[in-house]
């Protein structure tokens, strides 16, 4: 476990005290006098003890914007201690310092960011990856996601229904410094409103909203293109400097959170419009005809693995089906489309036939249908023992059947007839069978 820690204080002697007790602890202790000079020296991950007198507030909030995950310990007089909590800082040690109280902070911070490596640790064994492209335009998304992965300004993801702008969103938490942090995800922040969102002033303080519940961590807010006006101002506000006033309090509350949103389009009279420094706008599968094959691809051995179904391959005439189609469900409904035909398929051949329609049906035999309808069936007729069972199936699935397309044809026997391919006196002796 790393031991390091860093401090920040213009006092010689007080640092001098401070490096004693802290290498009789073992740790690895640093120093600086200077803001610009510590900053540079700084890696963001180590206990961070500030102790500048009358201007660690200022200083607090300037190492958080340069490292938002920065586990500072704040020492100052008793009338300051709130104030620096609000703005981030992990602890507050009233002076003057006692080398108990302190050991005990450090060690506690230690102890918290060894916690929080774990964490990042095991996300990153269930992080989201990008499916590798060779589109020009995909190419560029996969720059801007790591590009604001890196920082901390808000996020815009546009993107039609289905093209991927959840995935988007989740891989720049996870590749950032925010990863150890909650990811709180609202799918709808107009339903949530202000106070939702927000918070608001109640009889015990303040009841905090979703923004409060992502500090640390990154806060999505999807289909922000549905936020009313009076919201989409408060939000805007927001996204300037972090700040907000919960709901019938007076005081504002900064809160160490990144915004990611999403949305199919942003009309450029919205409030938002112009608050994102950082957009990504991710084209439609339909416009990326290289992507298609590749990318079910990579869904059928998704599913494979996820169904335990064995390795399956698509045939030619399925591929030729795949890039045919128009895809207005984009990357979501080959995704889908690929699931159920791994479902379908009993071999390890995908067929244009197991794939699915245009109107959202399945390509597969009759064979295969009722095998699928009749499994059931057949285990409990035969655990009770029943005769007749050829005569009981056929009958019930003709008269089904028979049913089914006089319906479909309005009640037309003649066109029923042609369809079933049966004579029309047949049909007609059948009706009178079935009743």
């Amino acid at each position: 476990m790393s031991s390091e820690v860093f401090i920040l204080s213009k006092d010689q002697e007080e640092t001098a005290l401070i490096k004693d007790t802290l290498k009789a602890q073992g740790c690895e202790v640093r120093a600086s006098s200077g803001v610009s000079s510590a900053l540079r020296s700084m890696k963001g991950s180590e206990v961070i003890l500030l102790s500048f007198d009358g201007q660690n507030l200022e200083t607090l909030k300037e190492i958080k914007s340069y490292h938002p995950e920065a586990v500072v310990l704040v020492s100052d007089g008793a009338d300051s201690g709130n104030k620096v909590l609000k703005e981030g800082a992990y602890d507050f040690l009233e002076k003057p310092l006692s080398p108990v109280k302190l050991g005990t902070a450090v060690r506690n911070a230690l102890d918290f960011i060894a916690y929080r490596n774990e964490i990042h640790r095991l996300k990153i064994t269930e992080a989201p990856q990008l499916v590798t492209s060779k589109n020009r335009k995909m190419l560029r998304v996969a720059q801007q996601t790591e590009r604001a992965s890196t920082r901390n300004n808000p996020v815009l993801i546009l993107g039609e229904k289905g093209t991927g702008k959840d995935l988007i969103a989740r891989t720049i938490h996870t590749n950032s410094a925010r990863m150890a942090g909650p990811l709180v995800v609202v799918e709808d922040p107009q339903a949530e409103g202000e106070a939702g969102l927000f918070g608001r002033a109640a009889q015990k303080g303040i009841s905090h909203g979703k923004v409060i519940s992502a500090t640390g961590g990154d806060l999505v807010l999807k289909n922000i293109d549905g936020i009313a006006p009076d919201l989409a101002k408060k939000l805007a506000a927001f996204l300037k400097d972090r700040k907000f006033t919960p709901e019938g309090s007076k005081e504002a509350i900064r809160a160490n959170v990144r915004v990611i949103c999403s949305a199919a389009a942003l009309d450029k009279k919205s409030p938002l419009y112009g608050c994102f420094r950082s957009m990504i706008s991710i084209p439609p599968l339909r416009g990326r005809p290289e992507d298609i094959v590749p990318l079910a691809e990579h869904f059928m051995k998704d599913a494979s693995r996820t169904l335990k179904t064995g390795v399956k391959r698509f045939s030619k005439d399925a591929k030729a089906f795949l890039l045919e189609h128009d895809w207005p469900g984009n990357a979501g409904e080959l995704k889908n489309m690929v699931k159920k035909a791994c479902l379908i398929s009993k071999d390890a051949l995908v067929e244009k036939r197991h794939l699915a329609s245009g109107d959202g049906g399945a390509y597969c035999s009759v064979r295969e249908f009722l095998d699928d309808k009749l499994r059931g069936y057949l285990k409990g007729m035969a655990k009770v023992g029943n005769s007749g069972l050829y005569d009981t199936v056929t009958s019930e699935v003709e008269k089904s059947l028979i049913e089914l397309v006089l319906r479909e044809t309005g009640g037309n026997q003649l066109k029923a007839s042609r369809l079933l391919g049966l004579n029309r006196n047949t049909l007609r002796a059948k009706i009178k069978l079935y009743r």
